[in-house]
């Protein structure tokens, strides 16, 4: 698979025709996810405050789910808050939120 990027070209006597400019080819990326584990959805608000300052200095591709062991229920947060992760941020999500309660799948 590929990606095509171009212009399409229309004339009254001809079919439609896409005029290549460039093409890629397709790559597919495996992500891995962040979970963290909180209480409830009463945590939510301020766990995202907390989150917001931490994420700051790591900002990435990862997307971050934070989930509910009580309603269990799973939210990902906006794209701005996505992560890229690295030994120090794991460090620092597991001394805030416990070294079980986050997960790199």
């Amino acid at each position: 698979m590929i990606i095509v990027e171009g212009r399409v070209s229309v004339r009254e006597e001809e079919d439609p025709k896409i005029l290549c400019e460039n093409i890629k080819p397709l790559v597919r990326v495996d992500i891995n996810k962040l979970y963290i584990l909180i209480g409830d959805q009463s945590d939510l608000k301020q766990a995202v405050d907390e989150i917001k300052t931490i994420f700051s200095d790591f900002k990435g591709n990862m997307p971050v789910y934070l989930c509910t062991a009580k309603e269990r229920k799973k939210f990902r947060l906006d794209r701005e808050l996505w992560v890229e992760p690295s030994s120090e941020l794991v460090s620092i999500l597991k001394k805030k939120f416990g070294e079980k309660n986050l997960k790199i799948i």
